[in-house]
């Protein structure tokens, strides 16, 4: 889906426009999930290191849609929030995703729609199981290390 949304064929946007890998992640996560998150919760969430967190933190900092607060109970703790330019662009992006793929599915028909989401469904079962396999793996070559 992510290549179907950000396919070259699209008029090119300006910079301030442009979301990088796992930004918009961050963001639905601050939007839908937590109004609040550290870095390192984010880093959980997405699944990446913290270094790629601190880049797109930085990315969506300088394009003003988060901020980062220091807690006042703990000076060495930040959180992340949206900042009202942020959740604007955020709802203004979900509503356009979400009408280009009710686009796209009205003009898929019900049957091949149906039959896409089966598909995606099975790899992203079959990309879980993997990745939990690639898990174990890692733990056994630690625990032999």
């Amino acid at each position: 889906m992510h290549y179907i949304m950000n396919h070259p064929s699209k008029p090119r946007r300006k910079e301030s426009d442009t979301f990088y890998k796992g930004e918009m992640k961050i963001l639905g996560y601050l939007f839908f999930h937590k109004e609040e998150a550290t870095p390192g919760e984010l880093g959980e969430f997405m699944g990446v290191s913290s270094a790629r967190v601190a880049r797109a933190l930085k990315s969506l900092e300088e394009k003003k849609i988060i901020q980062r607060t220091t807690l006042l109970q703990d000076r060495r703790k930040t959180v992340v929030s949206l900042t009202d330019i942020g959740k604007e662009t955020f709802q203004k992006k979900h509503d356009e995703s979400v009408e280009y793929m009710s686009r796209l599915f009205s003009k898929l028909g019900e049957h091949d729609t149906l039959e896409c989401i089966r598909i995606i469904e099975k790899i992203l079962r079959i990309s879980s199981e993997i990745g939990n396999d690639n898990l174990e793996k890692k733990d056994i070559d630690k625990k032999k290390g």
